[in-house]
């Protein structure tokens, strides 16, 4: 009898632990970690186009492409920075994504920019690298070079938030250079050619997608002709140029000189405001105005000095500005016209008149 109440004792414990388990909480399955894509960046737009009304981009591996990615969770405004880096060739641009994140991706491109902007030698880890300055310079935190530096080529992606081309994505975002012979300078209207181009609240879905981003030109173009009166001395064209030094444009000018046998100039500048210029879907709204001047010296040291006059450039449009003179016995009298050559923008093309009067030039 006291084996089968032992026995029974033990039957009732076990009962109860198997009851205490059954109560006890659902181990959770594993939570699923959200899905990373590897997509490849390419180019399109203008740069595919076959002919501008200034010139056609042809790649090598003299241009330099600096990408900038910026990323957010899907539930969230703000972007921050994500990856970046400088590209002589878009071969490799693959960028690992995620999944419930949006990306926003800029790319600025210099043809020729090897070339065009100014570079630098670099220590990193007491080794000599090539870096490229502005649009490309960055904080790039190189191991034993200054947090902000120069930008070497690396043809891959560099993934910090701490780490990225200097200024941030505002959405309207413009741009300073730095020429090849002007280090650490701040133009904001070089004689370069360059593209912007951006993206703005891709979500990644699949796997091996290529994301085009359209890429504008961001360009405008100055021809200087000069008339039948130009038959002796020198004539000197002054641009105002924009360039900014301590924040405010420093007021110097561009010089070109134009000789009896070289009556004409012509030039292609890059803009800044590549923000504004890439939202701008007309195309005749897409302007700078910029301040040109005209001196002429003739063989006997005389001058005719022409007033400024501020004109207006229009993106992918070469303005013509034609210089004539004439003058008579009681004043000299200067005229000075514009116009855009684009046909279609012959309806609304701009002209300057200047010397028609007595007070409109400088004795």
């Amino acid at each position: 009898m006291k084996t089968r109440n032992l026995l029974f004792a033990a039957f009732v414990a076990a009962m109860a632990m198997a009851a205490c388990e059954s109560v006890l909480p659902e181990q959770q399955p594993p939570i699923d970690e959200p899905r990373t894509f590897t997509v490849h960046l390419g180019m399109s737009g203008e740069i595919n186009v076959s002919q501008n009304p200034l010139t056609r981009f042809t790649p090598d591996d003299r241009d330099l492409y600096g990408i900038q990615v910026y990323h957010k969770p899907a539930s969230e405004s703000r972007y921050q920075p994500f990856a970046y880096g400088l590209f002589d060739n878009l071969e490799n641009a693959k960028l690992e994504v995620t999944e419930n994140y949006n990306y926003a991706i800029e790319v600025i491109l210099v043809n020729d920019g090897k070339d065009k902007i100014s570079r630098d030698s670099i220590l990193v880890d007491n080794v000599p690298y090539v870096g490229y300055d502005k649009p490309f310079r960055a904080y790039n935190l190189y191991p034993g070079a200054t947090a902000q530096s120069v930008t070497i080529v690396s043809n891959e992606f560099t993934y910090a938030e701490d780490r990225y081309f200097d200024r941030q994505y505002d959405g309207e975002r413009d741009l300073r250079f730095a020429p090849a012979g002007r280090p650490n300078s701040d133009f904001i209207a070089p004689r370069l050619d360059t593209y912007y181009g951006k993206l703005v609240g891709y979500t990644p879905t699949t796997e091996g997608a290529v994301i085009d981003i359209y890429m504008k030109h961001m360009i405008y173009g100055l021809k200087v002709e000069v008339g039948e009166f130009f038959n002796e001395g020198k004539l000197e064209v002054y641009l105002k140029r924009l360039e900014f030094s301590n924040g405010s444009a420093d007021g110097t000018y561009e010089t070109y000189t134009l000789t009896p046998d070289n009556k004409n100039k012509e030039y292609i500048y890059s803009h800044y405001e590549v923000g504004k210029w890439y939202n701008q879907t007309d195309v005749t709204k897409a302007t700078v105005n910029r301040d040109i001047d005209f001196k002429w010296i003739k063989d006997d040291g005389s001058t005719v000095e022409w007033q400024e006059k501020s004109i207006q450039f229009t993106r992918l449009k070469e303005t013509v500005v034609t210089l004539d003179y004439y003058e008579d016995e009681s004043a000299g009298s200067n005229n000075i016209s514009m116009h855009y050559d684009d046909t279609e923008m012959e309806l609304g093309y701009k002209s300057y008149v200047i010397g028609d009067t007595q007070d409109e030039y400088d004795w």
